[in-house]
């Protein structure tokens, strides 16, 4: 049995204990990647290191392996995005001090990528109280059962931001949580060795509508046409005390939602030559998009250096900077 096969074993094994709701829908990426690395030899390693993982007992029911597991398939899922759309990275090699995840060079130009994949709200502890959730829903159903009941029904949630988005507004609560999270998994060594991108895998988070939070404002019509702010662009070039305009509860109700307390991580920390985001909501197509810095997209054209046209291999027409230059495309449904 390979990879996916060990996988899809260890969940039945722990399925009449919880099911992993941030695993449950792997399936199909670990098969791809499987696949992949019959060729391919970085894929080939990052397989042999999920295998391990996955060997480990009760792995689906551990919340530490679970977040272990996923930083290391968050990794292989980038690698093999920009592999299918013909940029080869190569593995940065592993040291005592902090260093990036890939490299990608070409004609004497060198840039790294360092990829994180966001965990849920409280990390380890949001991930165990999903499988708590999940534990207690499968103790109802079969005390129900055994009272005679002919049809048992229960149910367990998923909250990968917990109650943060609903504590200041939705958007201002995603926005400061996105922007928090993301600094938690920055290290500076990171970023030292050359131009460095920062690539986020959101796809434990749940979020929707990416391509249109690319952008600064966004409209919704219900319950009124309004602006929204957008999340993943306010995440990367907010600034404090920016309002955050939101969706009203009905109309006559504010519409904004507050002042952003944090500021935008491209705006925090020039050392990150720009943001990649990585998003795959269940089992829809993933999606690849960028936050970049319009100074920077500005020096790479004076200085001749093919950075934007290798971003453009890696996310097509999704991206923005600061400026809202590419804002004209992004009204578009995500996968």
């Amino acid at each position: 049995m390979g990879l996916a096969d060990n996988f899809v074993a260890a969940l039945a094994e722990t399925s009449g204990v919880a099911t992993n709701p941030y695993l449950a829908h792997t399936t199909r990426l670990l098969q791809r990647l499987e696949a992949e690395a019959a060729t391919d030899p970085i894929l080939a390693h990052y397989v042999g290191k999920l295998e391990k993982r996955v060997g480990k007992v009760n792995f689906a029911l551990d919340p530490g392996a679970t977040n272990e597991f996923l930083q290391l398939l968050g990794e292989a899922h980038f690698y093999s995005m920009a592999l299918q759309r013909g940029v080869q990275l190569e593995r940065v090699a592993e040291a005592e001090e902090s260093r990036p995840d890939f490299k990608y060079t070409e004609n004497g130009l060198e840039l790294f990528f360092e990829v994180k994949t966001l965990s849920v709200v409280d990390g380890e502890l949001g991930i165990r109280a999903a499988l708590k959730s999940s534990f207690e829903a499968r103790l109802s159903i079969e005390h129900q059962l055994r009272i005679g009941r002919p049809v048992a029904t229960a149910v367990s949630t998923i909250q990968p931001f917990a109650g943060r988005p609903y504590a200041h507004g939705m958007v201002r609560g995603v926005i400061g949580t996105l922007i928090e999270k993301a600094r938690q998994n920055v290290k500076k060594g990171q970023f030292e060795l050359g131009r460095t991108f920062l690539v986020l895998n959101l796809s434990l988070l749940g979020l929707t509508n990416v391509a249109k939070n690319l952008r600064p404002i966004l409209w919704e019509t219900h319950p009124s046409p309004t602006p929204v702010t957008g999340y993943l662009w306010t995440t990367a070039f907010g600034e404090i005390d920016y309002l955050v305009h939101g969706v009203p509860e009905f109309e006559g109700r504010p519409g904004v939602e507050g002042k952003l307390e944090k500021q935008g991580i491209l705006n925090e920390s020039k050392y990150i030559q720009g943001l990649l985001l990585l998003n795959q909501l269940f089992d829809r197509d993933a999606m690849l998009s960028a936050l970049l810095r319009s100074s920077e997209q500005a020096d790479w054209e004076d200085q001749g250096l093919p950075i934007n046209s290798l971003l453009s291999m890696l996310v097509g027409n999704l991206w923005n900077n600061d400026l809202d230059s590419n804002g004209f495309r992004l009204d578009v449904e995500d996968p």
